[in-house]
């Protein structure tokens, strides 16, 4: 946020003198009390199981307390704010039950700001959502709570924590939208911004599962923050993870989804198409932009932060066109874990570029089934290594197509081209003929599977670069 906006928000705060707490208290529907001030000069409103409030005016000033009691965790307490500016919430609002807040064009959340309840929903109906504050949701039972951060702009600014975490984990972080933008009844963003420093949890502390977060637009999504879905340390998996725009994505972030003693979780990424690269404009986008800054163009995805987070998570790419590396990567995972590349139509490793897996596994397919059918070319789909790149690996496997035992989308069929056209009339060194450096196993061990092929051919012996162990078929 800017200087002059964060004083603007201040300004609105502190216009009508020390206070600024709720005002205009009408209940539509339900059981609760008007405010009323406690011992400790903190502003309370008594809630029943349910009640939906309009209120003339919703911000709070720093060092102020607003609190909910309700009957329960279960209750709720929807808050509608109808003044035309802005809700600020400086200071601190609790709850022991659900608290709803939807203004009808700016909700902000200051960096000194602590909001905690069980569930905690945030929607700016028309305009923009901004949050700079700590947002913690979690319930007696010890399990991670729900924070909605929904609007037509969301900015999650770098000092943001917002943590749904808890014990047996299983919390929800939604932001922007739902998971893959399908529940069309929620409100979905057209840009979603989250800056660098900018801390996401939906841990499972104890013994449990890692929960969802959801970053999403419906246009534009710019990620530079942190994520963790991990398992509990006693046990469970490891949680799932999205960040995507429909459209467009920025991605040079971090995720986490570790399980100790369980599975590890998934990253997911599915704009419409993917660039794979370093430097401009894949790193120098700047990492604490606002609204002010309106993408243009295509997003790309940093080649480095994807391999670094193949070594704390399984990561899936869905593009519903094409995928392209652009660049070779020089940070290498360090975990056998698993990248899934599914394309609506082909992926290209350019000239000369060097995609290094370590002990990762790599599972590809072009012309995917679960593309958008618009996008998609269904003809001419290929998995193509151009002159002088080749992919590596140390013992992970490479699978060209539709593996067995793996949840992934079936493709319609493509073709593995190298750097000379491979045309497979000897299926017992087809690979080894036209690309014998292109796909390299550097430690042994790997496997190379494909059921995608230049000829229709059902079970060929593929054979790569030295040390990879033909397998045929997946």
């Amino acid at each position: 946020m800017s200087k002059g906006y964060l004083a603007f928000v201040l300004g609105l705060a502190l216009v009508s003198g020390l206070h600024a707490q709720p005002e205009g208290f009408h209940l539509v529907e339900g059981d609760a009390s008007a405010p009323f001030e406690d011992s400790a000069g903190c502003l309370v409103v008594k809630v029943g199981k349910h009640a939906i409030i309009h209120w003339d005016s919703f911000s709070i000033n720093e060092n102020e307390t607003f609190r909910f009691e309700q009957e329960d965790s279960e209750s709720s307490v929807i808050n509608f704010a109808e003044e035309e500016s802005m809700s600020a919430i400086l200071g601190n609002l609790q709850s022991n039950g659900k608290v709803y807040l939807a203004h009808p064009s700016v909700i902000f959340v200051g960096s000194e700001a602590i909001l905690t309840a069980p569930n905690i929903f945030l929607v700016s109906e028309l305009g923009k959502t901004e949050v700079s504050g700590h947002l913690t949701a979690n319930t007696p039972t010890g399990q991670g709570g729900k924070i909605h951060i929904l609007g037509q702009e969301i900015l999650i600014e770098k000092t943001a924590v917002i943590d749904a975490s808890g014990a047996i984990g299983e919390g929800e972080v939604l932001i922007g939208g739902s998971f893959q933008g399908e529940n069309r009844s929620i409100p979905h963003s057209k840009q979603t911004i989250v800056q660098s420093g900018a801390q996401i949890s939906v841990d499972a502390h104890e013994f449990g599962n890692g929960g969802r977060a959801i970053i999403w637009s419906d246009e534009n999504t710019l990620f530079y923050g942190h994520i963790n879905a991990r398992g509990g340390m006693e046990g469970g998996n490891g949680g799932l993870v999205e960040v995507s725009g429909k459209n467009q994505l920025g991605f040079n972030g971090t995720v986490s989804t570790e399980a100790p003693k369980g599975q590890t979780g998934q990253l997911l990424m599915d704009p419409q198409f993917v660039f794979f690269g370093v430097g401009s404009p894949f790193t120098n986008l700047p990492p604490n932009v606002s609204f002010t800054n309106q993408p243009n163009g295509l997003f790309y995805i940093d080649i480095n932060s994807l391999m670094g987070n193949l070594s704390t998570s399984d990561v899936s790419i869905q593009a519903n066109s094409d995928i392209y590396f652009q660049s070779s990567n020089t940070v290498k995972p360090t975990a056998n874990k698993t990248l899934i590349l599914a394309a609506g139509n082909s992926i290209i490793v350019e000239p000369n570029v060097t995609v290094k897996l370590g002990p990762a596994t790599l599972i590809a397919s072009v012309n995917t089934k679960g593309a958008v059918k618009q996008f998609r070319r269904q003809k001419s789909c290929v998995f193509q290594v151009l002159e002088g790149a080749s992919i590596t690996t140390t013992t992970g496997d490479i699978i060209i197509g539709r593996p067995r035992n793996i949840l992934f989308m079936p493709s319609d069929g493509g073709a593995i081209l190298c750097p000379e056209m491979c045309v497979c009339n000897n299926p017992t060194n087809c690979l080894d003929n036209c690309c014998p450096n292109s796909i390299v196993s550097e430690g042994g061990g790997a496997r190379l599977m494909a059921s995608i092929l230049p000829i229709n051919q059902d079970s060929p012996n593929l054979v790569g670069g030295p040390n990879i162990k033909p397998v045929g078929k997946p």
